[in-house]
Parts: C-alpha cells; sequence; structure tokens
C-alpha cells in the first residue's frame, strides 16, 4: 500500500508539494476548509459588482489587531483574490535562507514555465495609457521602471485564455486567465489517480507518535463531525495566521505544549503601505488595465518597492471612486467631478517591509497580532514618501489623496514569518527545505515559513518553495 501523505491548505505553497508528491506515487489527501470557486461568485459582469464580497473572503474577525486580517478560504487559497504579482527574492537573500540558488532557480523555472507569467516566460503584457505615462515619468527621473512581472496571460497558453485587462482580479477571475492555485496546479492534482481533494474540512489537531518525533493522524472537521485520517507524513500550508495556531492548538501528551519550540508565532512580518491618489491631467484616459501594471524595482536595496495601480488605493472601480469623490470633490456635484477624472485616475504605492522582531507576535491567548515599526523602517517610509512625491512631479500630476509615511498600517494580507525558516532553532522554526525543528515528517509550505528580505508579493516564491519542498519529502519518504 502506497504511503499517506495529508496536505492541509490549497494555497501557492501547499498545492506545488500536494501535485510533487502526487505524481511521485503517493496517497495524498489534500483538506481544504473552503470550496471550489464557482465563476457564478464573481460578479464582475454586474455593474454594483464592488458591492458583492466574494464568498472565499474572510475577515479574520477573531483575531484584533490594527487592521483586518484579509483570509481567502477556497481552493486556491490566498491566490483567489490576489493580483498576480510574481516577485522572487534575490540571489543574495535566497542564500541568506539557507537555500542553494542553483536549485532554487531550476525549481523557479519549472514552476514560471508551468503557471506562466508574462514578463518572464511569456510576452509582457501591454500597458494602459496612464501606465505608460506613469513608467516614462519614472524613467525621466533615472529610474529602472519596468512592466509588472504578473501570472495572468498576455497570449493564449494550456487552453487558457488571456487576460482581458478588466482590473478585478480581487473579485475572482471567471475567465480562468489568472494563474491562480485552481487553473493551475488544483486541475493538474485533480488528473492524478493519487490525489483526493477533500472540501470543507478543517484541520483541527495533529496527532504524534508515541515518541512525539512524528505526526501519525490528522483530526478534521466536515459538515460538524469529527474525523482522523492515518498518515505517514503532513505537509502544512494554511497560512501565516493558521498554520501556527494548528501547531499550537495540537497539545502532545507529554508537556501540554503545542508541536514546535517556542519560536512559533514570533516574527510576523507583514508589507506596510502607503500611497498617492493622483490626477494625470496630461494623460490620455485609460481602461482598467491589470491592478499592478508598472513596478520600480531601483530601491529594493534599500527596503523599498514602488508599483502603480488604482486597486493600491482601494479604487476598484466606479463605486469606489465615487465615494472617493464624495470626500474629495467638494462642495461640487461629484458626478461632473468623476466624469473629468475617472479614467485618468491611477495610483502609485510603495511597500516597505516591518520589522522582522521577536517581540512581533501572534498571541494564541486573547488572539491578537502586533506587528513592529522600528525607527529603520519609519525611515524607510518617509524616502517611500518622498520618492512618490517626486514620481507623481516627474508625471505633472495633481495629488488627489496620499498616506502620511507616519499613518502606514499592517495591510493583513501579506503576513509572513510566523514559522519562519532557518538553520538554527533558536531563530526559526523550520529547516530550509520546511521540516519542522526536531520533527521529520512534517512540513510547512505557506507564508509562515518566509524570512526576512522579501518586501512584498510571496506568493511566485511559495510556489516555488512547495515544489522543491515536496521533491525533498517525497525523496524522503523513498528512502
Amino acid at each position: 500500500m502506497s504511503r499517506v501523505v495529508v496536505v492541509i491548505g490549497s494555497g501557492p505553497g501547499a498545492a506545488p508539494a500536494a501535485v510533487q508528491l502526487a505524481e511521485r506515487g503517493y496517497r495524498v489527501v489534500l483538506l481544504e476548509r473552503g470550496q471550489f470557486f464557482n465563476p457564478a461568485d464573481s460578479k464582475i459582469n454586474s455593474f454594483e459588482y464592488e458591492l458583492h464580497t466574494p464568498t472565499w473572503v474572510d475577515k479574520a474577525a477573531e483575531w484584533a489587531g490594527e487592521k483586518p486580517i484579509q483570509r481567502a478560504y477556497g481552493v486556491g487559497g490566498s491566490t483567489l483574490y490576489y493580483q498576480g504579482i510574481s516577485q522572487l527574492p534575490s540571489e543574495n537573500i535566497i542564500e541568506k535562507w539557507g537555500l542553494r540558488f542553483q536549485e532554487f532557480s531550476e525549481s523557479s523555472k519549472l514552476v514560471t514555465d508551468f503557471i506562466g507569467v508574462a514578463g518572464i516566460n511569456g510576452t509582457s503584457h501591454g500597458l494602459n495609457r496612464n501606465s505608460v505615462f506613469l513608467k516614462r515619468a519614472a524613467s525621466e527621473l533615472g529610474w529602472d521602471c519596468g512592466v509588472a512581472q504578473v501570472s495572468m496571460l498576455a497570449d493564449l497558453s494550456r487552453n487558457r485564455p488571456n487576460c482581458n485587462y478588466c482590473g478585478q482580479c480581487v473579485f475572482g477571475c471567471s475567465r480562468g486567465d489568472k494563474g491562480s492555485v485552481d487553473n493551475t496546479w488544483i486541475p493538474r492534482l485533480m488528473k492524478s489517480a493519487n490525489a483526493t481533494v477533500i472540501t470543507g474540512a478543517k484541520a483541527k489537531k495533529l496527532l504524534l507518535s508515541s515518541d512525539e518525533s512524528a505526526v501519525r493522524s490528522v483530526v478534521y472537521e466536515i459538515a460538524g463531525e469529527m474525523k482522523t485520517i492515518d498518515c505517514d507524513a503532513v505537509v502544512v500550508g494554511a497560512g501565516a495566521i493558521e498554520t501556527p495556531n494548528l501547531l499550537n492548538l495540537s497539545k502532545n501528551s507529554t508537556s501540554g505544549k503545542g508541536v514546535g519550540n517556542k519560536n512559533i508565532g514570533r516574527y510576523l512580518t507583514d508589507s506596510l503601505q502607503i500611497n498617492r491618489v493622483i490626477f494625470l491631467a496630461d494623460g490620455a484616459g485609460a481602461h482598467a488595465g491589470l491592478p499592478i501594471d508598472v513596478m520600480v524595482k531601483e530601491f529594493e536595496h534599500e527596503g523599498i518597492l514602488l508599483c502603480q495601480g488604482r486597486n493600491l488605493g482601494g479604487i476598484t472601480g466606479p463605486v469606489s471612486f465615487a465615494k472617493f469623490a464624495a470626500l474629495h470633490s467638494g462642495p461640487v456635484d461629484f458626478r461632473d467631478w468623476m466624469r473629468e477624472k475617472y479614467s485618468k485616475v491611477s495610483v502609485i504605492a510603495a511597500f516597505v517591509e516591518s520589522d522582522p522582531s521577536r517581540n512581533a507576535t501572534l498571541n494564541f491567548e486573547d488572539k491578537t497580532y502586533k506587528v513592529e515599526v522600528s525607527s529603520l523602517v519609519e525611515e524607510r517610509l518617509r524616502k517611500a514618501q518622498a520618492k512618490l512625491y517626486l514620481w507623481a512631479q516627474s508625471a505633472n500630476a495633481e495629488t488627489l489623496s496620499y498616506t502620511r509615511a507616519d499613518a502606514a498600517t499592517a495591510s493583513g494580507a501579506m503576513f509572513r514569518g510566523t514559522c519562519r525558516m532557518g538553520v538554527e532553532p533558536t531563530s526559526s522554526v523550520v529547516l530550509p527545505d520546511g521540516r519542522l525543528h526536531g520533527m521529520s515528517n512534517l512540513v510547512i509550505c505557506d507564508a509562515s515559513v518566509i524570512p526576512p528580505g522579501l518586501i512584498a508579493h510571496p506568493s511566485l516564491t511559495l510556489q516555488v518553495l512547495g515544489w522543491l519542498n515536496g521533491g525533498k519529502l517525497a525523496d524522503r519518504l523513498a528512502a
């Protein structure tokens, strides 16, 4: 009988690992708390689409902090609402994490070739008119500004259509042109006779062997009933909040503590964002385009990533822009204001990584989280604010609103680091291959393992790590 691997979650880290294991001949049982995406769930063809919260979005109301935590419960995980931005860390960062750059690069090529990333292994997307204007303005400042690499197809590929530039990725892609996990890895997984996907299943606890050196069973809840499945290994990819919480809830029989070491839930990191909503008076007007069209990577070595896209300012369509207009147009009929400005409004934004301090934590007792902002991070935010101002000036743009550097808050959507990887158990939770320190058959493949160094957008990095570490787990099981 083939060995059984339980995979918890179906996001960008867990799904590639599941594919690796199933295609290597192991019986994979994937547990997903949510359901399969139904194109009918997406209301983007309705005028009022912005008023319909997608069924997979969860605000994690049980966790309290400066901003609600945005999670996704559904087959595909966070990629159901992500915007397809496909970034990879530099060679220096990869090596710093304890990974071998050559090995990581080989896996990244396999992954990008499979999911299709415009700008990496395919034609870059065409920019809308406002984006062309802003790219030129950045270049005039001497900045290296390029078209964003995104896993939304610019060309037809593998029976998936090319993107139609509606700009509503966060509401679900009913056409299937977005490279989210439900359009890429999951169909591939479902082709394997070795894979079973169980939806509506919430993992509740991991049961350990008698010597507490390995996981032997997973307890999960489905339709109000508790079930247990025995296994030879477990891959946990439930996200930077739910994965450490599951480990904490898995109390063992001798110590009464959760699975793992004292670093679980520590080093919580997020991407802090500030933005400027601008009116391009000299612009030509434009369709929505991709949510994030252009990027300035010139300042990544300073810990600052600049980009452009309306969604970054919360402008997802006419309804949100009408609310914005009502607040900023003054004592006038804002409908005329909207007609003048709607097609010429854009948002330029900056991301800065929060401080990965041991004091940045998840508190499992009272369900609160804390993100740290050090003096170094504050200085980066001030520099980022100055750069956004210069960019707007170069574009001869009118600033309609902006976020002050000292008002930056956690995004609540890109949490990472709570089970971070590293060689030393004194400062990490898992090894670079995803194995929990001291436990050979438990691998974590989600954003919780990401150490410092990735400013924003971890999805492609997670897919590479999931593919790479899923293969290493398969090797160990075969030994």
